[in-house]
């Protein structure tokens, strides 16, 4: 199972990395981050949070969707 995960992790990083703008902006304000991108990571209960730059992505977190999101990105001094 865990290989299986980290397969889908690779696959999810290779996507991103051919067409960064996949994912979705909806995080970027609630996190105060600005450029921040959210991908599901499927076929796991998981987003992956990253940033893209000019010649890599920046993975910034990888979270378990039943968590508290908007808790969970908001910035410390919210």
């Amino acid at each position: 199972m865990a290989a299986r995960f980290v397969a889908s992790l690779q696959q999810a990083y290779a996507l991103l990395g051919r067409q960064p703008g996949l994912g979705s902006p909806r995080y970027a304000t609630l996190a105060g981050i600005p450029g921040l991108r959210a991908w599901p990571l499927r076929p796991w209960p998981y987003l992956v949070f990253y940033l893209p730059q000019e010649r890599q992505l920046d993975i910034l977190r990888v979270l378990h969707t039943a968590r508290d999101l908007p808790a969970t990105l908001a910035p410390d001094d919210a």
